[in-house]
């Protein structure tokens, strides 16, 4: 076999993709030649890549087949998938020209086309109920994501993320394409969902629909001392911590450290803002339900009572009030049920009046604001810090 050299040669095809290769033997010639080629196209998106090695004297093609990438791991010459970019591999040709072979010239040439293979997406209802079948895609073809099916009570659709636990990433019906770069892959996304709101009043916040912790708008929901954030339920008559630490609480001075202090102690201490308000950390909504969920401010809730419909009535054999917006807001509801309040190691009043927490402690050490309602009457008023209170979050516009 007798190669002279090898030529470079310049394969450019359409506009998108386009390849370059540069073909060189070794010196001393010891049978390897140098390939050398770069992929343009569109980021993120795979070529099948294949080289043909042709004497230009006799006018004869070869089959490329022993190709090694910069690695040392053998490549497909005839149909290796690529993204764009810049590559170095290795042609053993003395491995693929036969032993007669004259090559006063040879050039390599590239070229690059779409790598259509087919992949599907499965939806995951991530806490969410119902079902949907799987979506097949072709690499390189965008098509938009089957609507949503699934629902949550108390939840609101908002588009899909691509890990159980991630922010959104895609929404609903949204047009994609090349959501892989494997042949025959199963994509998981996932339901991203975010609590049910409604706004009351023009520029207000929204108002979420039930209670932390609640499974529906009538529920109690958890409990909480004023800057809790772990929250307790009652079950066979004692009070267990939402996180598991405590299955024995009692509400008691002594076991909420924000009781006994004055402003100015709950700022140095971190519990409160300069705003005079529970900071992040120990503002309950903002800890559980995140986002920029929060506690209610006393003035939100002097607009909810001031600036809303309050009519008592029973829902789902629960006693409370639905509370509606007025004007354009009529429509617009939520429904607070008459939890009662947790005191030592019982509920008390429940059934005959409700109240939630908001984020502002008054000016004595003990107390801290809350809205207040029972069959007679509702209004803001303060409560005793170690009472437990459910909470109704509250986020911006």
């Amino acid at each position: 076999m007798i190669c002279a050299f090898f030529a470079l040669a310049f394969t450019a095809l359409a506009a998108d993709p386009a390849i370059t290769v540069s073909a060189k033997q070794r010196y001393p010639w010891n049978g390897l030649v140098d390939l050398q080629f770069t992929i343009t196209g569109t980021s993120g998106t795979k070529y099948d890549t294949s080289f043909t090695a042709k004497d230009l004297v006799g006018g004869t093609n070869v089959t490329m087949r022993t190709i090694r990438k910069s690695n040392g791991v053998a490549a497909n010459a005839t149909k290796e998938p690529l993204l764009p970019g810049n590559y170095k591999w290795v042609w053993d040709a003395t491995a693929d020209l036969p032993e007669d072979w004259n090559c006063a010239r040879m050039t390599v040439t590239g070229k690059a086309d779409y790598s259509a293979f087919s992949y599907s997406v499965k939806f995951n209802a991530n806490g969410g109920t119902g079902t949907m079948s799987n979506e097949s895609f072709t690499y390189g073809t965008a098509k938009a994501l089957t609507a949503n099916a699934f629902t949550r009570t108390g939840y609101t659709f908002q588009g899909w993320a691509t890990s159980a636990s991630g922010a959104k990433v895609y929404n609903d019906k949204q047009s994609v394409s090349n959501l892989t770069q494997t042949s025959g892959a199963v994509v998981n996304l996932y339901a991203v969902w975010d609590h049910e709101k409604v706004q009351l009043w023009a520029n207000g916040p929204y108002w979420a629909a039930m209670n932390i912790g609640a499974s529906k708008a009538t529920a109690s929901g958890y409990f909480f001392w004023w800057g809790d954030t772990i929250g307790y339920k009652r079950q066979s008559e004692k009070w267990v911590a939402r996180d598991g630490s405590s299955s024995n609480f009692s509400f008691i001075s002594g076991n909420a450290p924000t009781y006994g202090k004055s402003i100015d102690t709950l700022k140095s201490q971190g519990w409160i803002t300069t705003d005079n308000a529970l900071a992040p950390e120990h503002d309950a909504a903002h800890v559980i339900w995140r986002g920029n969920w929060r506690l209610p401010t006393i003035n939100e809730m002097k607009n909810l009572d001031s600036k809303c419909t309050w009519t008592w009535m029973r829902k789902d054999g629960v006693d409370g009030y639905l509370v509606s917006g007025k004007g354009a807001y009529a429509n617009n509801s939520i429904f607070l049920p008459c939890a009662g309040y947790a005191y030592e190691n019982y509920i008390a009043n429940a059934g005959g009046n409700g109240g939630h927490w908001s984020s502002v402690p008054s000016s004595d050490n003990n107390n801290s604001m809350s809205i207040y309602f029972n069959t007679q009457e509702h209004g803001t008023s303060n409560y005793t810090r170690y009472y437990g209170r459910p909470i109704r979050p509250v986020c911006n516009p």
